[in-house]
């Protein structure tokens, strides 16, 4: 299996591809960028062929940069089915009112783009439908383009049925990879114990969350001739989204909204931080197996210097072969949710872990590093973060708290050197299984063979 942290810059894509008997299986967690839609076609250009099948697509959450390359995806790749985290309509209604109101009334769009599936997304959302969420994935739906709803005969099924589902708070999927297999008649496979675990955790800030919503209690009756009550809240954002959209109402309603989310903004962080605040839950997402599959991971590319900087980082023993995909979820906050999300025996094979939020402060919480529940020392972090982003990712402090303990994170950016791959499998495959280490084309530091192993 190859793991794929894919250079995309300020923004999300990851690929998992196992490989039997000249099949693939094809996960991938997140697509989206802000760092221009050329860097995401390039990685989708590389990894992906023509109508190659993508088995599932996890998406952490509603964020431009962590979705707008679906529809990318979906054009060059035949999507079986799509998991979004749940969100509640009043939830979807304050994220969406959020979107729309930054794009006008603000000079930086944040990279938003009018042509990407993101926008049209977050813009489109009110339409007649009651409930948004069924709304959402209708538009989620239009992308997987699937003639035949059932799965063909060589790809036995693995998640649920075809389609868009939602991961519910209390309702992890929890699934092993070799129902996939036509050829599961065959001896055991190592990747027979393979599972993968999605399950959310709660992004929202509900101190903010509630300020927004107090503001526009009062604000509401005044365009809609309506009381707000909890239980018309969604309804009512809907009716005024549509408003908003349609150009209907004074041309400053989209002005004071912004004010009512700056100032809730600014008084829970000291600043406006502009719009992004409404995450709501985060789909986490752990693959991995137990430490008996006799596996073992494998940095790539590599080289003399890699080695010499990251030492056994780059390499795990047989066991350390899981990851943890965190999305831009709360791990500050919300610890002991993420925490008790796996087991004691799925911590225990994490090897590799997404830093959540592009290595921000907000949301790092410095136990990635000191809890004994964590795997050891040698555990890869992934930071992806754009060159020169606009938000500074990945915050200094965060880097500080690396470096005090000798602890060197792999950030990923938009240049194409910065890919951080991993290839696991048997590790008797090998003629020295110590040296896990290969030279690749890509590798942007070169060396003579001859010096790898010293």
């Amino acid at each position: 299996m190859n793991r794929m942290f894919l250079p995309v810059g300020q923004g999300a894509f990851y690929c998992e591809r196992f490989w039997e008997l000249g099949s693939s299986i094809n996960i991938v967690y997140d697509c989206g960028t802000h760092s221009g839609m050329r860097v995401l076609d390039r990685e989708l250009d590389r990894v992906f062929s023509e109508d190659d099948i993508v088995d599932a697509v996890f998406i952490s959450h509603l964020h431009e940069d962590h979705f707008n390359g679906l529809k990318h995806l979906a054009d060059r790749c035949k999507i079986q089915r799509i998991y979004l985290p749940h969100m509640e309509p009043v939830d979807l209604r304050l994220m969406q009112l959020d979107y729309i109101t930054h794009k006008l009334t603000s000079s930086d769009n944040a990279g938003i783009n009018d042509k990407d599936f993101a926008d049209s997304v977050l813009d489109n959302l009110d339409n007649e439908a009651e409930n948004p969420t069924e709304t959402l994935k209708k538009q989620f739906e239009d992308l997987l383009k699937i003639e035949d709803k059932s799965v063909s005969d060589d790809r036995h099924e693995y998640f649920t049925q075809t389609g868009v589902h939602y991961v519910n708070n209390n309702t992890p999927i929890n699934v092993p990879v070799r129902q996939f297999c036509k050829y599961k008649y065959l001896a055991p496979s190592p990747f027979d114990n393979w599972h993968f675990k999605a399950f959310c955790i709660t992004s929202r800030d509900d101190q903010m969350v509630q300020e927004v919503i107090n503001k526009l209690k009062g604000l509401i009756p005044v365009y809609l001739k309506e009381q707000v009550t909890d239980d018309n809240l969604a309804e009512l954002l809907g009716k005024l989204i549509k408003k908003i959209n349609r150009g209907q109402g004074p041309n400053d309603l989209p002005t004071k909204i912004r004010d009512i989310y700056d100032k809730a903004y600014a008084k829970r962080y000291g600043k406006k931080t502009g719009t992004g605040e409404f995450n709501v839950n985060s789909l986490v997402l752990y693959s991995g197996c137990d430490n008996r599959s006799g596996l073992a991971v494998v940095r790539r590319p590599m080289c003399c210097f890699a080695k010499a900087l990251h030492g056994n980082m780059c390499c795990h023993p047989v066991g350390k072969v899981g990851c943890l995909y965190t999305g831009d979820c709360d791990a500050n906050t919300y610890w002991d949710a993420l925490k008790d999300g796996l087991t004691q025996e799925e911590w225990q094979t994490v090897g590799c872990i997404q830093i959540p939020h592009h290595g921000s402060k907000g949301n790092f919480n410095e136990k990635f590093l000191v809890n004994k529940t964590f795997p050891d020392p040698a555990t890869c972090h992934v930071i992806s973060a754009g060159l020169g982003n606009r938000h500074k990712h990945p915050s200094e402090s965060v880097i500080e708290m690396y470096n005090q303990r000798h602890c060197f994170p792999i950030v990923v950016t938009q240049d194409p050197g910065s890919l951080a791959e991993w290839r696991i499998r048997k590790p008797e495959r090998y003629p020295r299984p110590v040296d896990y280490f290969e030279i690749q084309d890509y590798c942007p530091i070169r060396f003579p063979e001859d010096c790898l192993f010293g």
